[in-house]
């Protein structure tokens, strides 16, 4: 498979994992294409590599794992944010 083949099937696929999370407001616009750059290079690099068989289950799977990783971000961030810098 060619790597613009490639890139092709892992938008595809990113983007329907992306999609209700983006309309249901729990990801931005900025978040959402971080996660579709994220996906597309480590996909892309580690097809090349040889370690993964391209698969269209695993895709939508590291894309939610991002989601999760960023929505754990935010919350960190929000709760953290009035703290007193330490002395």
């Amino acid at each position: 498979m060619d790597k613009k083949a490639l890139e092709d099937r892992i938008i595809t696929f990113s983007r329907s994992a992306l999609k209700p999370h983006y309309h249901g407001g729990r990801i931005t616009a900025q978040e959402y294409k971080t996660i579709m750059k994220r996906a597309i290079t480590k996909v892309c690099g580690l097809y090349k590599s040889q370690m993964y068989d391209f698969n269209s289950r695993n895709v939508p799977g590291m894309v939610e794992q991002y989601i999760l990783c960023g929505i754990i971000q935010k919350v960190l961030v929000d709760n953290f944010d009035g703290l007193p810098a330490a002395s």
